[in-house]
């Protein structure tokens, strides 16, 4: 039996599976398709609450990615910052030209990424913020470099409190060494006394042995030596 369109029977099973298949292949796609949207939101979600800035740059400056926490801490949004290139909006200019510098060299690949590194950053309230940063290029799937990322610790705080230590420190060594140097005149003064001291002793010994070799008797002991010893003929 032949269906009314005169096309044959098998033919149409044929189309029948294969749109089956279609269908099957689609619902895949959406199942795929919801999967990796889950693991995007979850992926995103683990950036908004890491407690560090997280930014990634193309190989102009501009912001590719961006945290919640970084947005945050820099007040950023498009409405704000015309345009989106990292250096022109939150480098502080007196440094801008050296570090974007840097990032084009990494970017041509001339020079490794910096490991490690500390400058500062303009935040949202205008201030000054000290970042430390770990960064890492950004390559697509041929190896050609596509840009930077960078995560960012905000140790601005950790940095004032040092450089408070610092200056306790240096006044307390200030108080040090000036005590230091009172006490080493006390004690060189002291030392000058004792050497008079003796000095002036051994003068008084030596008068009055004289006077007791010339028959006369001192008139009185003197208390800074032992007392002389009696003349022999004295009753």
């Amino acid at each position: 039996m032949k269906p009314k369109d005169g096309a044959p029977e098998e033919t149409i099973d044929q189309c029948r599976q294969h749109v089956r298949e279609l269908e099957l292949h689609e619902s895949n796609m959406e199942r795929v398709q919801a999967e990796l949207a889950r693991e995007r939101d979850m992926a995103r979600q683990y950036l908004d609450v890491l407690g560090v800035i997280l930014v990634a740059l193309d190989t102009h400056g501009d912001i590719i990615l961006l945290n919640k926490f970084g947005r945050e801490m820099l007040g950023y949004n498009e409405k704000k910052y015309p345009t989106q290139n990292w250096f022109d909006c939150f480098v502080p200019e007196d440094i801008r030209d050296e570090i974007k510098a840097i990032h084009e060299r990494i970017c041509r690949g001339e020079e490794p990424p910096l490991e490690y590194h500390e400058n500062p950053i303009i935040a949202g309230n205008g201030k000054q913020r000290i970042i430390a940063w770990h960064n890492r290029m950004l390559t697509d799937e041929k190896g050609a470099i596509i840009g930077t990322l960078s995560s960012g610790a905000d140790i601005t705080e950790n940095i004032q409190a040092q450089q408070e230590l610092e200056k306790h420190r240096d006044h307390l060594e200030e108080m040090v060494n000036a005590r230091t140097h009172e006490l080493r005149t006390i004690v060189n003064a002291m030392a000058g006394r004792e050497v008079r001291m003796a000095g002036l002793k051994k003068t008084i010994q030596t008068l009055r042995q004289q006077i007791i070799e010339l028959g006369a008797t001192p008139v009185a002991d003197d208390p800074l030596i032992a007392p002389a010893p009696k003349n022999p003929e004295e009753p």
